[in-house]
């Protein structure tokens, strides 16, 4: 499902595309905030596949994170190839290997563990945004939005920049006047 959402700080609008897993695709967000000022906010993003670390090794994310997201978005549909790629990432990805036990202990009788595994590769993203919503709330910083893996979300354009809850690696996007770059991790 699409349909044409307006971008917060702007007057633009881009297309969404829902996908029934739950995860979305704002296209062109990036260029909506790239180098934009934006009425005293900052945008930043960052890769949420990086706070994965409990399914897979950095290595496999950073290689392989297309295809998680693929399989998140419930886009690999062929049950050969979907099976293929498991297999491939339980004989390369001890972590994965051992992450899936768990998964399958957790799939219900009534569900297949296929349907199991892409529910919750995909609960992961929109619990990330979710987790980040409340993290934010009374404070100024604001979730944006999740699009294809990765979160966006702005600050006031301040002196004493974003506190985020996890240490992840953020790409500023929109033009900065008074923020010094220093980001804040809660610990």
């Amino acid at each position: 499902m699409t349909e044409m959402v307006p971008i917060k700080y702007t007057k633009m609008t881009i297309p969404v595309y829902h996908y029934d897993t739950g995860i979305e695709l704002w296209e062109g967000i990036d260029s909506c905030f790239r180098g934009q000022q934006l009425r005293g906010k900052v945008v930043c993003k960052f890769d949420a596949t990086d706070l994965m670390t409990d399914y897979f090794t950095a290595e496999t994310l950073k290689k392989y994170r297309p295809v998680i997201l693929m399989i998140a978005k419930g886009q690999v549909t062929d049950p050969t190839q979907f099976s293929n790629v498991i297999k491939e990432f339980i004989q390369m990805d001890e972590t994965f290997a051992n992450k899936i036990r768990d998964i399958y202990a957790g799939c219900p009788e009534d569900c297949s563990f296929g349907v199991h595994l892409i529910r919750t590769l995909a609960n992961f993203f929109t619990n990330v945004e979710s987790n980040y919503r409340t993290f934010f709330r009374g404070r100024p910083e604001v979730v944006i939005c999740m699009s294809d893996g990765y979160l966006y979300y702005s600050f006031n354009d301040d002196e004493t920049g974003p506190l985020l809850p996890d240490k992840v690696d953020c790409e500023v996007l929109s033009y900065v006047k008074n923020w010094n770059g220093e980001f804040h991790y809660y610990s």
